[in-house]
């Protein structure tokens, strides 16, 4: 997103006019305002099959009308915070890649991932600035048991910028949640803690993830 935003608007509220839009990628800082040009002109767009707009806080309306799109399978946004008032769950039928960027902490996206459905996921990514505590981590791994990822995903990463000066020491106890994904071939938890792991746990490890790569 290049050159002068109001221009960019401008051309983008020409294109919502096209029906027919598959791809979308938007590149570059947004605010406030063209976040919703951007929500509002998704809304209108219904043959959508890759999203990509890792700058771009997408609306719970977005979200909604993606989840509506039978053919989208590619979905990259900037994480927003659910409201509270959002009870019914979202399914993404078809999605097989989600990244989630750019979250303030850990919780938001747990709380992304209880509210919306993936049966079918195969890469999940998901970048945020704070360093997250065990119960972070707890409660993630419980939002992907929540959204029905755990037994087709094939990629798990998450990466976080913020170090503080007291971090966990992960443990096996902290990763077990995770290791009911059986079917995972790489797996990147980018925490910046410290870590103990015995022999015994790295065996315990390989036998839950066979196809680790």
């Amino acid at each position: 997103m290049c050159g002068n935003l109001h221009w960019f608007q401008d051309s983008l509220r020409s294109f919502s006019e096209f029906s027919d839009i598959r791809d979308l990628y938007l590149l570059g800082q947004s605010d406030v305002t063209f976040n919703k040009l951007v929500s509002s002109c998704i809304c209108r767009w219904g043959n959508l099959q890759i999203v990509h707009c890792p700058e771009i806080s997408l609306d719970v309306d977005a979200l909604a009308h993606l989840s509506r799109m039978p053919v989208l399978t590619q979905l990259s946004f900037k994480q927003i915070v659910v409201s509270p008032d959002c009870h019914s769950a979202l399914f993404f039928s078809d999605l097989l890649r989600l990244v989630l960027l750019q979250s303030p902490s850990l919780g938001p996206i747990s709380h992304l991932l209880s509210w919306i459905r993936l049966p079918v996921i195969e890469d999940l990514i998901a970048e945020f600035h704070n360093c997250p505590s065990r119960q972070d981590l707890a409660s993630f791994f419980a939002g992907i048991q929540t959204s029905n990822t755990g037994h087709t995903m094939i990629n798990l990463s998450l990466n976080h910028d913020i170090v503080r000066s007291e971090v966990p020491t992960l443990l096996l106890a902290d990763i077990q949640p995770c290791m009911a994904f059986s079917n995972l071939h790489h797996i990147c938890l980018s925490l910046k803690w410290n870590v103990c792991l015995t022999d015994s746990d790295v065996l315990e490890m390989a036998a839950a993830w066979p196809d680790l790569k």
